[in-house]
């Protein structure tokens, strides 16, 4: 199996004749930040930007598909995965730009908070993809009359957070 990089590597360069440059991410996609990946143990800046950005993407996805021998984790566990990654298994400034694109409450989840009530995501925010505006519709599992509140701006909210998807 850790010899598939190298292989789709030299596949593609001798069966398409691509510049080098451009399959570098294909041997690099199981390269970590910190040198403990594979084939070549590159660290840091040594791994190509593509294949830093590559390498994220492939865990990322890995995580959040189903395999034959295991569940697919939700998005928002595979971006926290992500997020605590940063510095050893990815760049730190791949796992930024990551984060400000990604939703992993994608607008209309229905979401449990730590404080026991449950709301939809109606917007999320670039910078804080893991603290969106929720519309709270139960408190405590009655429901209430929908009000909104901001995990980002909202002071009295900011300690509390997304248990998991309703």
């Amino acid at each position: 199996m850790k010899t598939h990089s190298q292989m789709g590597y030299d596949y593609i360069m001798s069966e398409y004749r691509l510049p080098p440059r451009s399959c570098r991410p294909i041997l690099e996609h199981h390269e970590r930040y910190d040198g403990s990946g594979y084939p070549l143990q590159k660290k840091g800046t040594g791994i190509s930007l593509y294949g830093r950005i590559t390498a994220l993407a492939d865990v990322y996805d890995a995580l959040t598909s189903e395999r034959p021998y295991r569940k697919a984790l939700p998005p928002n566990e595979g971006v926290e995965y992500v997020m605590a990654s940063a510095e050893t298994l990815f760049d730190p400034e791949a796992v930024n730009a990551f984060t400000k694109r990604i939703a992993p409450y994608p607008v209309g989840t229905s979401v449990a908070l730590s404080n026991g009530w449950t709301g939809l995501v109606i917007r999320n925010y670039a910078s804080y993809c893991l603290r969106p505006k929720v519309r709270v519709y139960r408190q405590g599992g009655v429901a209430v009359k929908p009000f909104e509140i901001s995990l980002k701006d909202d002071f009295g909210y900011l300690n509390v957070t997304i248990k998991g998807v309703a």
